[in-house]
C-alpha cells in the first residue's frame, strides 16, 4: 500500500511537471511572437532591395556647381518620401537657398525663410527612424527637439557621422553627380564647393547657395539631362 501510494505520488509529480513545462513552453512561444512581430523593421541597406528604378524615385537637383542625383528609398522611409516628391512637384524647393553649411559635416536646405525656422505648410511628419546610416552622401530629414517635427527642411551629408543614426530620418542618397564640366563624378565634389558656414555659429552662412531647380525625374523637367542621368542609372554605373 505504501509503495503503491509512493507510485501515485511520483505520477502525480511527473505529470505536474509536464503541465507546467507545457504551459511555461506556450507562454515563451507566444512571448517570442509577440516580441518578433513589435520588432522594428530594419531595411537591408544594399541597392538590391532598397532600389526602386522608377524615375519618381530619382530626384534632380542643380546648383551653379552642378547636378546631382538622389535616389529616394520609399520602402524604409515612405511618408517622407512622399512628402519631398509632393513638394518637388510642387516646385518648392527651386531657388531656395543652402542657408547652414558646416565642413566635414553637412549642408542644409528646405528653409522658405532662409534662416532655419521655416517650413512648407504641411502638417509635420512622424520619425521614420530606419537603419540608413548617416554616411557620406546621405539625405536626411532636418527637425527640431522634437522626433516629430520634420517638414521640408532636409541635410546631406558631407562625412559619416553615426550618432546621428536612428535620431533622424534618412530617406535618400546622392549617387552620382554631373559637374559643371559636364564630368560625371561621385557628387561629393559638387557638394564640397556649396558655400560653407562655420561651426562655431552653427553653420550660418553669409552668402548661401541657390537650388535652381530641384524636381523628380519623372516631370521631364529637362529632357536632355534627363537622359544623361537615366543612361547612368540603367547602366547601373552608379556609385
Amino acid at each position: 500500500m505504501k509503495n503503491y501510494q509512493k507510485c501515485s505520488n511520483i505520477n502525480y509529480f511527473i505529470n505536474k511537471n509536464y503541465i507546467l513545462h507545457k504551459i511555461f513552453f506556450f507562454i515563451f512561444i507566444f512571448n517570442l511572437f509577440l516580441f518578433l512581430n513589435n520588432m522594428p523593421s530594419y531595411a537591408d541597406n544594399s541597392k538590391s532591395s532598397i532600389s526602386k528604378y522608377s524615375k519618381e524615385n530619382y530626384i534632380v537637383l542643380n546648383i551653379e556647381y552642378g547636378t546631382l542625383v538622389i535616389q529616394l528609398y520609399p520602402d524604409i522611409a515612405p511618408e517622407h518620401v512622399k512628402r519631398i516628391q509632393q513638394l518637388c512637384n510642387e516646385k518648392f524647393y527651386d531657388g531656395l537657398k543652402f542657408h547652414r553649411a558646416i565642413p566635414g559635416f553637412m549642408v542644409q536646405t528646405g528653409d522658405p525663410l532662409g534662416n532655419g525656422t521655416g517650413s512648407s505648410n504641411l502638417p509635420n511628419l512622424k520619425a521614420e527612424f530606419n537603419s540608413l546610416n548617416h554616411d557620406k552622401g546621405i539625405v536626411s530629414m532636418a527637425r527640431n527637439s522634437n522626433v516629430n517635427s520634420g517638414n521640408s527642411q532636409f541635410f546631406i551629408m558631407l562625412d559619416k557621422h553615426s550618432y546621428l543614426d536612428h535620431n533622424y530620418t534618412a530617406f535618400g542618397k546622392v549617387i552620382f553627380g554631373i559637374n559643371s564640366d559636364g564630368k560625371k563624378t561621385d557628387g561629393m565634389d559638387i557638394l564640397n564647393k556649396i558655400h560653407m558656414g562655420r561651426d562655431d555659429n552653427n553653420g550660418e552662412v553669409s552668402d548661401p547657395t541657390t537650388i535652381n531647380k530641384m524636381y523628380l525625374m519623372s516631370s521631364s523637367y529637362d529632357s536632355e539631362m534627363e537622359k544623361i542621368i537615366w543612361d547612368n542609372i540603367e547602366h547601373n554605373s552608379i556609385y
